[in-house]
């Protein structure tokens, strides 16, 4: 592989693994039509938070929804309150370097992050502790292994706080990591000290099964409010639709677009699968999802991305 394509894989594999972030909205394109797929209700995984919500009526795949709708409440962030989160994405991408020759590249992540809160202010948590017990990335490129850079922060723990809009990072003695190693905690954080944004859209709607909904023009704007100052994709569309309902967790089927442009390239990613939330919540539990993408990045790439992300709590 050109040394140019590499570094163009290289930025297609961070951009596509700011997928499913949360994210300056561009205007919603109309997504296709979703079928929802049976999804057999998974367990919320065992962990623990400091103030559990009150459980919630038992309500099977079989019995109704309320009148109005399945409801969620916001979750209060709280201090003590730990998450492990673990995330799996595999990245095949096609280039296109001239006509009749290509270039493969097969892109592999797996993380686990375990977050304490440790501050809150004004319904949100400000300050967070952060390790990163296990953080691989490998990559192929035409077959062959590559050699690349192992992210900064595997195995390390951080404290990351946002205090007067500004969000940084430091050791647990409080020293200052090398800037390369403090970017990717910062960038690995930005939801700190902000408004759970998707976590609010859910919770204003009434869900009924087998409904869609789209996300609106404006929920999208509010989903994307810090896209283009972050650097990350865009969501452009976004639908839900309630499958299944039990007492601990609620399956949607989701399909998701995003959308990232800047003078290094673009890139497009339409995702599809399914999102187990929390019953009471909608904090997520469990979300899987698959798709093509496509871009231009030193040279036209098309390819697709899966993603599976599980959470603790």
């Amino acid at each position: 592989m050109k040394p140019t394509v590499a570094r163009a894989a290289a930025l297609a594999l961070a951009l596509a693994a700011t997928a499913c972030s949360k994210k300056a909205a561009e205007p919603a394109s109309q997504p296709a039509p979703v079928t929802p797929a049976p999804v057999a209700p998974v367990a919320p995984a065992p962990g623990t938070i400091a103030t559990p919500p009150a459980p919630a009526p038992p309500v099977g795949p079989g019995a109704p929804i309320p009148p109005d709708g399945l409801r969620f409440t916001i979750a209060s962030p709280t201090v003590g309150a730990v998450e492990t989160k673990s995330i799996e994405r595999d990245t095949r991408m096609t280039f296109t370097l001239a006509p009749g020759q290509t270039s493969e590249v097969h892109g592999v992540e797996r993380r686990e992050e375990r977050q304490e809160i440790l501050e809150v202010d004004g319904g949100v948590a400000t300050k967070i502790r952060i390790s990163y017990p296990t953080l691989t990335k490998e990559e192929t490129g035409d077959g062959r292994p590559r050699r690349i850079p192992q992210p900064p922060q595997a195995g390390k723990t951080y404290l990351v706080w946002r205090a007067g809009g500004t969000l940084t990072a430091s050791y647990e003695d409080g020293t200052t990591p090398p800037a390369p190693e403090l970017a990717a905690v910062t960038r690995d954080n930005l939801d700190v000290g902000r408004p759970q944004r998707l976590e609010e859209i859910m919770a204003e709607h009434a869900w009924q099964l087998g409904q869609p909904v789209d996300l609106t023009d404006a929920e999208l704007t509010r989903l994307n409010v810090n896209a283009a100052a972050d650097d990350k994709p865009a969501v452009t569309a976004l639908r839900f639709t309630l499958q299944a309902v039990d007492a601990a967790t609620a399956t949607f089927a989701m399909r998701m677009v995003l959308d990232q442009r800047s003078s290094k390239g673009q890139v497009h990613v339409e995702l599809t699968g399914t999102a187990q939330v929390d019953r009471v919540t909608s904090q997520p539990v469990v979300i899987v999802g698959e798709g093509p993408m496509s871009g231009t990045i030193g040279a036209p790439v098309t390819g697709t991305m899966k993603m599976t992300s599980r959470y603790a709590r």
